[in-house]
This record gives structure tokens, C-alpha cells and sequence, in this order.
């Protein structure tokens, strides 16, 4: 099946799951991306101009990736960011003891009008040979105290609705807003790599296999500084529309 027919099968299981004719159990696909895309992605991350390899561990890659953003920008998500600053969630976690920060997620009317944000988004996307539309809300993500933490964790959705909705995260692309001279890196166990926070770089990595099936040597944690550390996660999803979840 391709992406397209792939889309329109889940959209429709995700309807129906919403009037509650469709049990979760019964959505096809599952957390799976659609595999032309999903290899499609892989290609392109590896092949775009503006990025670089850090670490591999067979056909699983962290690239550094430059020109997503610009102080201007940076600056403006920033500003955007101001006055939504609220405690992280971490999925399946009620006790607060695996993601200690901050985020503030850009869905108010103004960051919708922000080019700004499209911009940012437009470029996390085209890294995986994606549609600016395929981005996700842009969440931007602060640790401020040498508490803060984010423990080993995979991007991939679990939620059945968002997966049939907007389709699989099939890469991340983290961008940092700052620099953090001390602690405060982006550990990827599978790799034993660690990635320093450096101020308008990036680092972008898929979230899924070839095949489509989340990859779990993507598994990622974000160690603790004694600096405030801020970020932007731009999430790339397999169809477009997700920049309206």
C-alpha cells in the first residue's frame, strides 16, 4: 500500500475510532509508518546537504544538521514561548521522576501566523524529504535547574488516535537555542554518543526502521546541566497535516 492510500485507511479507522466504532486494537498498522516513506526519509536525511553523520550503529544514524535556524528565528520562538512555559508530561508517567523541564507547545493564534515557526518547521520537514505540513506543532523545551532531566525514551507515539491522525513520528529534529558549556548533552545509548548543546545547531535523527516499525536504537535521553539548557523538538510526522496536532 502506498502513503497516500495509507493515510486515507488510517484517517478513516481514526474516525470511526472516534465515534467509538472502532476499537484500538482493530486500527491497521499499528504504531508502523508506511514503509515508502519511512525508507524514502532514511534516504534523505542521510543524502540532505545540510547534514552530517555523528554516530551510526548499523543503518541507524544521528546527523548534526545546519541552517534549520537563525538568531532572528530563535528569537522570535522565543518571544512565542513566553508566557506558555508549563511542566513537561512524559507519556505512561503520573510521578514526575522521568521528565523534569519545561515546554511550551506553539498553538496559540499567534505562533500559527508566525513565519518564524514556518520557517523552522518548513526546514525540520524538508531534512526528511517532507512537506512543511508534515511538522508537528513546534514544542519548545527548557531545563533550568540541575534537576532537570529527561530520562532514555523513544519519540515514537504510543496513542493509537494520534498515530491513525497525523501517522507515525518518523523523525525528530532537536534544535538548540543555546549553548550549555557544562552537561546538559543529548545521550544516545545504542551509539554511546553524546551530542553537546550548540547554540542555532541541530541534531536530527529517524525515528523508524526502514520497513516502517519504530527503531528503538533511537532511544534518546537528555542528561542533566547546571545551566539552563533550551531547545526546540520539531517532530516529523509520516502524513501531512500533523503541523494542525
Amino acid at each position: 500500500m502506498d502513503a497516500g492510500n495509507f493515510a486515507v485507511v488510517s484517517r478513516s479507522f481514526a474516525a470511526a475510532r472516534e465515534v467509538g466504532a472502532c476499537a484500538d486494537d482493530a486500527a491497521p498498522f499499528r504504531g508502523a509508518a508506511p514503509a515508502d516513506v519511512s525508507e524514502a526519509c532514511l534516504r534523505s536525511l542521510d543524502a540532505h546537504a545540510s547534514t552530517e553523520k555523528l554516530g551510526a550503529l548499523e543503518d541507524f544514524a544521528v546527523y548534526a544538521a545546519s541552517d534549520v535556524i537563525d538568531r532572528a528565528d530563535a528569537d522570535e520562538l522565543l518571544r512565542l514561548a513566553e508566557e506558555q512555559w508549563t511542566a513537561s508530561a512524559a507519556a505512561g508517567d503520573a510521578t514526575n521522576d522521568y521528565r523534569t523541564s519545561e515546554t511550551a507547545s506553539l498553538r496559540d493564534d499567534a505562533s500559527r501566523a508566525s513565519k518564524a515557526v514556518d520557517r523552522v518547521a518548513a526546514r525540520a520537514a524538508a531534512l526528511f524529504g517532507l512537506p512543511r505540513s508534515c511538522c508537528e506543532t513546534l514544542q519548545l523545551v527548557r531545563y533550568a535547574s540541575p534537576a532537570a532531566f529527561y530520562k532514555p525514551h523513544l519519540d515514537c507515539l504510543e496513542e493509537a488516535g494520534q498515530v491513525l491522525l497525523g501517522g507515525q513520528r518518523v523523525g525528530t529534529v532537536l534544535v538548540y537555542l543555546n549553548d550549555v558549556d557544562e552537561g546538559g548533552a543529548t545521550r544516545f545509548p545504542a551509539l554511546g554518543l553524546e551530542v553537546a548543546p550548540r547554540e542555532l545547531q541541530a541534531v536530527a535523527w529517524a525515528n523508524v526502521r526502514a520497513d516502517g516499525v519504530p527503531d528503538v536504537r533511537a532511544r534518546h535521553e537528555a542528561l542533566p546541566t547546571a545551566a539552563t539548557k533550551v531547545a526546540v523538538n520539531c517532530w516529523v510526522r509520516a502524513f501531512p497535516g500533523a503541523d494542525a496536532l
